[in-house]
């Protein structure tokens, strides 16, 4: 199926060198090097969306620029605020750790947004995005190895009035209203701009026992901007923002039942153990029960002041940004094995405080174009998170787990072996629900845990960046960053009641010795017994020849630092094209796994910063007279100590793999032939992956690291292609214009999950099979654009694709996915006045 793609891409290429044309590309401004220059001349595979290009593609929320970038993609598993992964060229952090910070670093309006929830909610009154790829840790700073998107919003104008206002509907039921108004308070001096906008919408994914929504919308929010030009040479600029969500995100489908669903009746519950849909289809968009969400409430400010001296230029940027979000997991299924109430005395809560400061200098002497700048973070982060066992825990553990794994272990004990509580062997066979009577009869229902974490951060650094002009058509550029990083990590319990577990530890592990075996074989059934992690006492006691297996507390401090650096040789062989060569070292911070399984038998909670080495070849060029805008950039990134984020389906586990890489091309072009007609093309090839040796051939390396080598990294296809047509007229006779624009994006097969294979071989439902999704556009408007009425739609032909593939919690080899968006499709009118 690619090489289709590839040849039509290739036609389309060799096709439009030779054919007549009429009209010029626009030049494209950045700030990808912290100063403005046109796109084509900076050395950085950046692609720079506008707000034009963002409305015509639909681009609501970050997550939709895949359709514009082919190297980038988005996806959320349980909690949309609480596990955003972003991803350039394949690589990305999964997980939705609150200690885990991502490879792709976010920036608005210049301010590091450091987890993905806090740049979530719709793109409003947006001047440009740009998606800056490879390592931008020398301008950019900490966490941004893979790359970074820096989201600039429009500015205060201080001459004259302006506004808009957009009004749209959507299926669904959805709607959106949004509204931006500026104008100076004195002219030429003092501005203001004010934008809001409230989006909602029904969820497209149905729980068969509750007839619930999931993947609904219902949020708002409000920007206030001042620009003060204080004079010739200096101007200041000062931001506020607050947006609120409160929507039911993201509910799973299982799509692989445990074989042993067989047990449940026998167990006493619902024969399809809270699974009615079955082996779901994709296309039914339908979950057993609803049950995950998130109330989200996001704020900030921040003050930018430049000043423009006779050698040199001074900038500074101070902001404090906050993040509360009550964000709600459940079990997955239809019937109360465990769930997260937050109304126990012991809410859920995330809390993420922020602030920063920046300055920098930058100015020119001769051939020398210098930066040099120093930038301070300090991060508080909290979480409480309360999991309470349901009256079907134990009852699920006896179906999942007992009767086909844990009995059958154990054939050779005779039926009078007493347990050490009391009871017998005898009493485990006869009874349908094994695992209470290992808990000595405790019924589990009500067993609870409220874990509380908490990680202060603070981060420096000391940067310089330097262009040297060699001749007017060589440059050398020069940047290194040396930044400092310390955390210090806290896991603590506000409450916690776990009678069952308690009698289950002492009782299997009992067992287990009388039996001649080591004490915690048999810990998967103390686990079905009431001591699932998240819902047990911490620091437990216990009997000598025991083991503990109950949660355990810590208080750890972790630092480090790291010297950034990237060297590039630019050369210009014309106007209209320029060449690149660049080597850059890239680093992602370590930190804590906050998480109640994270300490248990002694672990270290911490796990190691990521480093990067990436190569990078590029070309870029305008021919045809401006009509044709070409860049290609091939790459080689090597990646050490990758950080990655394991769900096992009763654990959370964090740990480095030694080895990654992500190796490729990529090639952007946009075509203009003529004043009416548009086509952009691009085309990503990133083979992202943990190599053969990705353990360093290390005989002791974990099990959960070998079985990663030689496969993809997560959500990171191959080959990503997209295509899209633009063609614009008028209408003379009634002054009006009009545009119709189609686009379509192929992804190739990709994996899904974390692990490709499990005990018994390759993990089903992990791999997407290649995909094509199509959008098409047609607007009309008066011939000044006041107002626009805009008919779009997305994924036109329904392609119901998955986002994650995940172990489903506590029923052993079920499989679940959360799905992609499915089509989409309404009207807007946007004014402009």
């Amino acid at each position: 199926m690619f090489k289709k793609h590839y040849l039509v891409l290739s036609c389309w290429l060799a096709g439009s060198l030779s054919m007549p044309a009429m009209a010029a590309i626009e030049e494209v401004v950045v700030t990808a090097t912290k100063r403005e220059a046109n796109i084509q001349d900076i050395p950085i595979a950046v692609t720079a969306l506008s707000a034009v290009q963002l409305k015509r593609a639909g681009v609501d929320t970050l997550r939709d620029l895949n359709r514009l970038s082919t190297s980038f993609s988005m996806n959320t598993t349980d909690t949309e605020a609480g596990s955003g992964t972003l991803r350039l060229r394949g690589v990305g952090t999964t997980g939705n750790n609150i200690g885990l910070e991502q490879s792709v670093g976010v920036f608005l309006d210049g301010v590091y947004l450091s987890r993905t929830g806090m740049s979530l909610g719709d793109l409003t009154d947006i001047e440009q995005i740009e998606i800056l790829r490879g390592p931008q840790g020398t301008l950019f700073g900490r966490n941004t190895s893979a790359g970074a998107l820096s989201v600039k919003t429009k500015k205060a104008n201080v001459s004259g009035s302006e506004g808009y206002a957009t009004f749209g509907v959507e299926n669904y039921n959805g709607y959106k209203v949004e509204a931006g108004y500026s104008a100076p308070i004195i002219q030429d001096e003092l501005g203001f701009r004010l934008s809001a906008n409230y989006r909602k919408r029904d969820g497209y994914l149905k729980a068969v026992m509750t007839d619930d929504e999931s993947y609904n919308v219902d949020r708002y929010s409000i920007r206030g901007q001042l620009q003060w030009e204080i004079d010739d040479s200096s101007s200041l600029r000062v931001i506020a923002d607050y947006s609120s969500t409160d929507e039911n995100c993201c509910d799973p489908m299982i799509m692989g039942e445990s074989p042993f669903a067989a047990n449940f009746e026998w167990a006493g519950l619902p024969a399809h153990g809270g699974n009615p849909a079955g082996n779901a289809n994709r296309d039914d968009l339908k979950s057993p029960a609803a049950g995950f969400g998130s109330k989200v409430e996001k704020s900030g400010i921040s003050v930018e002041y430049n000043r423009e001296l006779s050698n040199y230029n001074l900038f500074y940027q101070g902001s404090y940004r906050q993040f509360d979000a009550d964000l709600v997991r459940q079990d997955m299924v239809g019937i109360n094995i465990y769930e997260m109430p937050g109304n126990n005395g012991f809410p859920q809560k995330d809390s993420i405080e922020s602030t920063s400061h920046e300055f920098r200098l930058q100015g020119e002497a001769g051939k020398l174009d210098w930066l040099f700048g120093a930038y301070y973070s300090k991060e508080d982060i909290t979480q409480n998170l309360t999991l309470e066992l349901g009256s079907d825990f134990q009852a699920m553990g006896s179906a999942i787990y007992f009767r086909s794994l844990f009995l059958p272990a154990i054939a050779a004990a005779s039926d009078d072996l007493p347990l050490a509580l009391g009871g017998t062997v005898g009493d485990l066979r006869s009874s349908n629900n094994p695992a209470r009577v290992m808990a000595n009869n405790i019924d589990a229902n009500g067993n609870f845990a409220s874990n509380y974490y908490s990680q202060k951060g603070a981060s420096w650094s000391l940067f310089t960046h330097n262009t040297f002009s060699v001749t007017d058509n060589l440059d050398i550029v020069l940047g290194m960053r040396w930044v400092d990083e310390s955390k210090d990590g806290k896991h603590d319990q506000l409450g916690a009641n776990s009678p069952a577990c308690s009698a289950a530890t002492v009782n299997t592990q009992n067992l287990a010795l009388a039996l001649g075996m080591p004490a915690t074989s048999f810990a998967a059934a103390a686990t079905f017994s009431g001591c699932f992690a998240f819902a047990v006492e911490a620091d437990q006691v216990v009997d000598q020849g025991m083991v503990s297996l109950a949660p355990q507390t810590w208080d750890e401090s972790f630092s480090d630092d790291e010297l950034v650096y990237t060297s590039k040789l630019v050369y210009r062989p014309s106007e209209s094209v320029s060449t690149y060569v660049s080597f850059s070292h890239g680093y992602k911070a370590g930190g804590f796994n906050l998480d109640a399984t994270a300490g248990i038998l002694g672990a270290d909670p911490t796990f190691r910063a990521e480093l990067l080495d990436s190569f990078e070849l590029g070309f870029k060029s305008e021919l045809l007279d401006n009509r044709l805008r070409l860049n290609v950039a091939l790459f080689d990134m090597e990646m050490e100590d990758f950080q990655i984020l394991e769900f096992t389906g009763a654990a959370f586990k964090t740990f480095n793999v030694d080895k990654a890489v992500s190796k490729g091309f990529e090639i952007e072009s946009l075509w203009a032939p003529t004043d009416e007609f548009q086509m952009a093309a691009s085309w990503t090839r990133a083979d992202a992956r943990y190599p053969d040796d990705c353990d360093s051939d290390n005989p002791n390396a974990p099990a959960s690291v070998k079985t990663l080598c030689g496969y993809a990294l997560t959500s990171a296809p191959k080959d990503s292609a997209s295509l899209s047509l633009t063609y614009n007229s008028l209408i003379d006779s009634a002054d009006l214009a009009y545009s119709v624009s189609i686009s379509g994006q192929w992804q190739d097969d990709k994996r899904t999950g974390t692990q490709a294979i499990g005990a018994a071989g390759p993990l089903a439902f992990d791999i997407q099979k290649a995909h094509t999704k199509v959008g098409a556009r047609f607007t009309l408007s008066d011939i000044e654009a006041s107002w626009i009425l805009e008919l779009w739609g997305n994924n036109l032909t329904n392609e119901i694709t998955t986002a994650f593939a995940l172990n489903t919690p506590l029923r052993i080899a079920a499989r679940g996915i959360w799905v992609e968006e499915p089509r989409s499709y309404g009207l807007t009118l946007r004014t402009n006045f």
